[in-house]
């Protein structure tokens, strides 16, 4: 069964070799302020059951560097 956006972002928020802290240091450089640092670490822990789908997106797409299509 295929990965859902949650579950693939958060793989790849994981597999990052970049630490949390520089990530939201990046992502507000990118001008994406909604993230929070603490919204990543829940995220990665997997301490949310349902993130909003709005933060997912922007996180897969910057993790990524692509425009998410459906």
């Amino acid at each position: 069964m295929p990965e859902t956006l949650m579950e693939k972002t958060r793989r790849l928020l994981r597999e990052s070799p970049k630490s949390i802290p520089d990530i939201h240091a990046e992502l507000k450089m990118a001008g994406i302020r909604d993230i929070s640092y603490y919204w990543l670490r829940k995220f990665s822990s997997g301490a949310f059951q349902d993130p909003s789908v709005n933060k997912v997106q922007k996180l897969y797409e910057f993790l990524t560097d692509s425009v998410l299509t459906v």
